[in-house]
């Protein structure tokens, strides 16, 4: 029988946050308790990684029947199979923002339904553009010595709950997460490791993004919760702000 998870509405939570690398058995206890809303709402995610994966087939298969390798003939394909990944990695970055918002209702104890996925309120573009900036700089890491793109890709990781949540900028969620983290780079750095890398596995069996998506949401929303949100957040007359 499994242990029910934490709601994460009694405050403070901790005097001194810490990476828990427990926070991920909390995530699959969270998502499995919700999961008829958390997989519907992960299935654009699906459609666009199968489409991406059926053009990427078919234009490799294309390529070998017609042995050439002339740009002429073969730029079509290429164009559709690079147009779908980049549609895939928008689709993505727009789950992202939907169910890291849900995630974090969540986590506050509030009813979630699949709706709340697909509200457009400004911050997809910035998820998108905080990907972008994260993957330029992280790639510059691991192509000068492999560890410092480790330890920044852990650095960053919570970006993404700043933006939806606090509604920061790119530059200003990246620099709040750094620094907030900056004590704890190693243990932050293997914790994105492991929920990236269930996100990815779940990728390579194609169906099972509509898991691993909202698991690596709810992974980081924790962390966000642990660090961010030890007290509550409360407007200008002292009043609790619901999420």
């Amino acid at each position: 029988m499994l242990t029910p998870p934490p709601t994460y509405t009694q405050y403070p939570r901790f005097n001194n946050p810490e990476i828990r690398f427990d926070a991920i058995g909390e995530a699959f206890q969270i998502f499995a308790r919700n999961w008829k809303t958390y997989v519907p709402a992960s299935i654009p995610s699906l459609v666009a990684l199968v489409v991406y994966f059926a053009i990427s087939f078919g234009a490799s298969f294309m390529s070998g029947l017609s042995g050439s390798n002339d740009l002429a003939q073969l730029g079509p394909a290429i164009a559709l199979q690079y147009g779908s990944m980049f549609l895939m990695y928008f689709v993505i970055a727009w789950q992202i923002a939907g169910i890291m918002r849900m995630a974090v209702r969540d986590l506050n104890g509030l009813p979630i339904q699949v709706s709340d996925a697909f509200k457009f309120d400004g911050t997809v573009g910035k998820v998108i553009g905080a990907a972008i900036s994260i993957g330029i700089l992280t790639s510059l890491g691991y192509i000068a010595c492999c560890v410092p793109g480790f330890l920044a890709s852990g650095a960053f990781m919570l970006t993404y709950p700043l933006i939806v949540e606090q509604r920061l900028g790119v530059f200003e969620a990246m620099g709040k997460s750094w620094e907030t983290l900056k004590p704890h780079i190693w243990k932050a750095a293997g914790y994105f490791f492991l929920t990236t890398l269930i996100f990815s596995v779940s990728q390579s069996f194609c169906i099972g993004v509509v898991v691993g998506l909202p698991v690596l949401c709810i992974c980081l929303a924790i962390v966000y919760k642990d660090f961010f949100l030890s007290q509550p957040m409360t407007d200008s007359f002292g009043q609790v702000i619901e999420n």
